[in-house]
């Protein structure tokens, strides 16, 4: 198999444009992220495909955006194959209800297609365990539990695959669970929707682009100067802001943490807080 290597709420990301830290050479099927003000997330895989090249597959990329994957390195088509997170090594519980995951490899929809995609998964808890099916498709998807679980891990088990067209092996470029769905505080939420939506009309600069957002619900990165050619669209629902790609049909759910006339805090579905500045 030969493999080349997501931007994308307090997710353990499942997610979409984060830095990634090589997982500990001890143990390439755990890796524990940095810690954060914010989490401390541990992954364990089952199995992983031997890197080739320059391209790894270990736990690492799941939280390392939709161009690279956890890829299972079992025998056959990685029924059985699991993922399991925990917040802090255990330590800690974790309260959700919702799950979001990024289906296959989803570098370009050539590797979507030849690489295997999960049909159905076993999403187990601290007592309790359900089934849940996964489109086959790429982009980002949620699939909400029956009911809240509150638990110090999660396991995701592969129960069936969507084949690949080239290679038996079964990728996932993210998979997360919504830790602010039940625990977001309303303290620091947006005052309302619509103010927001108001506010975040205009230019934006981050670290490496201006997003700029227009009343009519498109935005732009880095237009120029009385040009403008719109990249997707956006919305903003509740706390959270949506973006619709173009094209691809991607999307993009980043928490609003707050605004003003000139700051823009945000959080991705990867838990990364990111800050932009208003241009005038």
């Amino acid at each position: 198999m030969k493999l080349s290597s997501f931007a994308p709420r307090l997710f353990f990301f499942l997610s979409a444009f984060f830095s990634s830290v090589p997982a500990h050479a001890a143990n390439p099927l755990k890796y524990t992220a940095p810690t954060t003000q914010l989490s401390s997330w541990t992954v364990e895989v089952s199995s992983r495909l031997v890197s080739q090249g320059s391209n790894s597959y270990g736990p690492a990329n799941l939280l390392d955006g939709a161009e690279t994957a956890w890829v299972e390195g079992a025998k056959g088509d990685g029924v059985g194959e699991w993922v399991r997170i925990s917040q802090a090594d255990g330590k800690e519980t974790m309260k959700f209800q919702s799950v979001l995951v990024w289906n296959g490899y989803q570098k370009n929809q050539k590797s979507f297609e030849e690489n295997g995609r999960v049909k159905d998964l076993l999403v187990s808890w601290a007592g309790g365990s359900e089934k849940v099916h996964l489109r086959d498709g790429m982009g980002e998807q949620t699939v909400r539990l029956q009911r809240p679980v509150v638990s110090p891990w999660v396991k995701f088990e592969i129960l069936s695959v969507y084949p690949g067209s080239k290679f038996s092996d079964t990728a996932i470029s993210g998979i997360a669970v919504d830790l602010e769905e039940l625990n977001y505080s309303q303290e620091t939420a947006p005052s309302a929707t619509q103010d927001f939506s108001r506010l975040l009309v205009g230019r934006w600069q981050s670290a490496r682009h201006i997003k700029e957002f227009r009343a009519d619900g498109t935005f732009c990165l880095d237009p120029e100067p009385g040009q403008w050619t719109p990249l997707g669209t956006w919305q903003v629902r509740g706390d959270t802001l949506v973006c619709r790609w173009n094209g691809d049909a991607r999307t993009e759910s980043d928490t609003l943490l707050s605004i003003d006339k000139k700051t823009l805090v945000i959080r991705s579905s990867a838990g990364k807080e990111y800050t932009l500045s208003r241009v005038p």
